[in-house]
């Protein structure tokens, strides 16, 4: 029983000590703060600030949940073609990282500046397509990060996720209160916290186990 406490307690101390864990943790707390306004806010949103009736609101409120499928479809193809090109898993999981939270920051700027409804939503659907990029990435850093202990990785990634999750429908009603329901104020913190999900991604070794990360200290 001792030698189970102590070898849980080091389990726990490399987990919390990893500068990868943390960062994969944070930029999927990134991914998460912005797939939330998909299923909170975006109906609203479309019927108060861009005039859309319930029938034209309700279709235009589902095309960016599902990109966010297709980009997951893609981004699992994308990975395996752009791993073999480069030769380097690492290399290609990161540019796939930046690419993810980059374009869906710069395509959540986009929306904000195109005043034509359907046009504007399809620059949404188009962030929300390559934020997805970060899923299949994410899931398999965890694996291989973790090693015997992916479980315990993988719930801790996810919890920062959901956590992301649980503050953002709260985060952009407090925006919207503060500045007077100027919308595009929470589309510009959203785009601020994808930014900082490509930012995560310079500090994750995608493919180093932690234990292997561990002894190297």
């Amino acid at each position: 029983s001792q030698r189970a406490s102590e070898i849980g307690a080091v389990s726990w101390k490399k987990l919390t000590g990893s500068r990868s864990v943390w960062a994969l943790g944070l930029q999927w707390f990134c991914h998460y703060y912005g797939f939330y306004f998909y299923i909170t806010w975006l109906p609203l949103y479309l019927y108060q600030a861009r005039g859309l009736d319930l029938r034209h609101g309700s279709l235009a409120a589902g095309l960016p949940l599902f990109s966010a499928g297709l980009g997951s479809l893609f981004a699992g193809w994308a990975l395996s073609a752009l791993s073999r090109k480069l030769g380097d898993t690492a290399r290609a999981r990161k540019l796939l990282g930046y690419t993810a939270y980059g374009g869906a920051a710069a395509l959540l700027l986009l929306f904000t500046w195109i005043a034509n409804p359907m046009l504007a939503m399809l620059a949404m659907s188009l962030s929300s397509f390559a934020a997805e990029f970060s899923g299949p990435i994410s899931w398999t850093t965890a694996m291989d990060i973790g090693g015997e202990r992916v479980g315990t990785v993988s719930g801790f990634m996810n919890m920062l996720g959901h956590f992301g999750g649980s503050v953002a429908p709260a985060v952009t009603g407090l925006l919207l209160m503060l500045s007077g329901n100027a919308w595009n104020v929470a589309f510009y913190c959203s785009a601020l916290i994808y930014a900082a999900g490509a930012i995560c991604w310079k500090f994750i070794d995608p493919v180093t186990p932690l234990d292997f990360e561990y002894r190297r200290r």
